[in-house]
């Protein structure tokens, strides 16, 4: 009997204006085997710009950055990238804010409070969900 083969690791892009923030994003990624890292931006425009050159399964992305928000990055990634899945990270808990990520075409909504395995299964839950 072989073994069963585990599913491949979901290329993820992150995307935080906060160095500290988005390195300890990044570490939460980087730190899952079901994960891969594969790049990092710190305004909405690199990340778009980023998801575009590498096309990630995930797209792992604070709500509040300088120049293009996450609310518009998230439509701008799910109307031209509709395999990317965009998680959206925010200090916000609130039904809000979740609401209008979800509307954006984010699949999946993490406070930044979460810890690394919290952000983790929720990267690839919503990779999942999304991938063909």
């Amino acid at each position: 009997m072989r073994a069963a083969v585990p599913p491949p690791r979901l290329r993820v892009v992150v995307a935080d204006d906060h160095p500290l923030t988005c390195q300890q994003l990044c570490s939460a990624v980087a730190g899952d085997p079901r994960l891969e890292l594969v790049g990092h931006a710190a305004d909405g425009a690199a990340a778009v710009g980023m998801v575009g050159r590498l096309v990630p399964d995930v797209l792992l992305l604070d709500l509040h950055m300088p120049g293009l928000n996450g609310l518009e990055v998230a439509r701008r990634v799910r109307a031209r990238w509709a395999s990317v899945a965009v998680v959206l990270v925010s200090v916000h808990d609130d039904d809000a804010y979740r609401g209008a990520a979800l509307a954006a075409g984010a699949a999946a909504w993490l406070p930044k409070a979460a810890t690394d395995a919290e952000i983790a299964d929720g990267v690839v839950a919503a990779g999942r969900a999304v991938a063909p």
